[in-house]
């Protein structure tokens, strides 16, 4: 997987007729299909980038402060 990296899985006690192994592509990243689905459910795409760009900020805003607070953490040890 992209993000949780390679994961083992023990095969199912049971098999399904015409089913020849486990899927081969691995699990979506979350809001890997956003833009997709939003289209879908006709939202504009002027309202997408909107959403993309403040979803970008926000994460951007608590990656700062996690990195403080491990700053922070490290200082008062």
């Amino acid at each position: 997987h992209p993000v949780g990296g390679k994961m083992r899985m023990p095969k199912p006690p049971f098999n399904f007729l015409d089913q020849n192994d486990f899927p081969k592509s691995h699990a979506p990243v979350l809001g890997q299909h956003n833009r997709e689905v939003l289209s879908e459910l006709g939202v504009e795409e002027k309202e997408i980038e909107r959403m993309e760009e403040r979803e970008k900020t926000n994460k951007e805003i608590i990656e700062g402060m996690l990195f403080t607070d491990v700053a922070n953490a490290s200082r008062e040890k």
